[in-house]
């Protein structure tokens, strides 16, 4: 395989960074008229029809934790940062930046994030279609690096990817779907232990929250910046908060 023989970086122009910043916004400022009306409706329901079916079980359980977990939380942090937003998005994105190196591919973003593979490790480059970007892989399938879509420079570095025999692979879903897998089902075990209250159902939730968080502290660990980033340290704990969930709801199902 060739190497590359020269330096460049790419980064987002400013006129895309502030188009992102402004969808972003409108995103937000729609979410936030959306969980208004439906907590303002699901207020007034309580208020002035608190014999309303979704008040009582076996829909209360749910109802409740979907309303808190998908309108309640999300817009609680919205508002608490609806004025620091969007210059901590505008520096996360202007710390973005690809690098093709002497010999290899680089990505930095926020946070002191930092990777780099020669051209040698990289096995394969993948550009799903439901995905963000080009997906450069490694051996380890949890050491790679995503150069985004709305990256300046986007197609230059394909053309260069290419020109060092790197061929890019067209996909349909991103890598490593386990992921997103674990994190839908880490969502359901979190809402089934507010929800439910069957002292059965609740006990495979807890069993089924155990081997979740167990596979997800080894996937975690098999990222190779666990010790490098606060936020990876601190993930691992947060593997097992699954566990925390079902067995608070499993408690409470025995003695509330």
């Amino acid at each position: 395989m060739l190497e590359f023989c020269r330096m460049a970086v790419y980064t987002y122009s400013e006129q895309q960074i502030e188009r992102m910043v402004t969808r972003a916004g409108r995103v937000r400022s729609r979410f936030s008229i959306l969980a208004f009306i439906v907590l303002g409706v699901a207020g007034l329901l309580m208020v002035y029809r608190p014999a309303f079916p979704l008040f009582h079980e076996p829909l209360r359980g749910w109802f409740f934790a979907i309303l808190t977990s998908v309108f309640l939380v999300p817009i609680f942090s919205i508002v608490r940062n609806w004025r620091s937003w969007p210059d901590k998005m505008r520096r996360s994105l202007r710390e973005t930046r690809a690098e093709i190196l002497p010999g290899g591919v680089g990505m930095s973003g926020p946070q002191g994030f930092k990777r780099e593979f020669s051209t040698g490790e990289i096995v394969r480059t993948e550009e799903p279609s439901l995905g963000t970007g080009l997906y450069l892989r490694t051996s380890n399938r949890y050491r790679w690096i995503l150069v985004p879509r709305r990256l300046a420079g986007y197609e230059a570095i394909k053309q260069e990817l290419g020109a060092v025999g790197v061929s890019v692979v067209r996909t349909t879903i991103p890598p490593n779907w386990e992921e997103f897998a674990g994190m839908l089902l880490f969502a359901a075990t979190a809402i089934c232990s507010f929800a439910v209250h069957n002292i059965g159902a609740l006990s495979v939730n807890l069993l089924v929250a155990l081997l979740l968080s167990v596979g997800l502290f080894f996937v975690i660990n098999a990222n190779p910046d666990v010790l490098k980033l606060p936020r990876m340290r601190w993930a691992r704990f947060g593997a097992f908060l699954p566990v925390v969930f079902a067995a608070a709801g499993l408690w409470f199902a025995l003695h509330g």
